[in-house]
């Protein structure tokens, strides 16, 4: 990371975009960022709708995005599923065990 802008200091200027409906998703998507500001409990329609989004983009990239089986038979499994297998197996392991990560 080298754009450390936001950490420092924000000030909102008097008027601001408060982003609430679907439309405004293309806007959001297609900026460079990976956050936007602002959402709040008005933007129940716009985040619920970017859930829906992500999901389906989920289930199409396990689809067709099959990782190569340890065999070599090609069984495999999606690497979403494999990075949600890994995410649980450790958030399961004893904190102890988790230090440092």
């Amino acid at each position: 990371m080298t754009d450390f802008e936001n950490l420092t200091y924000f000030e909102y200027p008097a008027d601001v975009t408060l982003f609430t409906e679907k439309k405004d998703w293309p806007k959001l998507r297609d900026s460079g960022f990976l956050f936007f500001r602002k959402a709040s409990s008005q933007s129940k329609e716009l985040l619920d709708f970017i859930d829906e989004q992500h999901r389906t983009q989920e289930k199409e990239e396990e689809s067709t995005t099959p990782l190569p089986a340890a065999d070599g038979k090609g069984h495999g499994q999606s690497s979403q599923t494999a990075q949600r297998q890994i995410r649980r197996a450790s958030s399961d392991m004893p904190k102890s065990r988790n230090k440092g990560v």
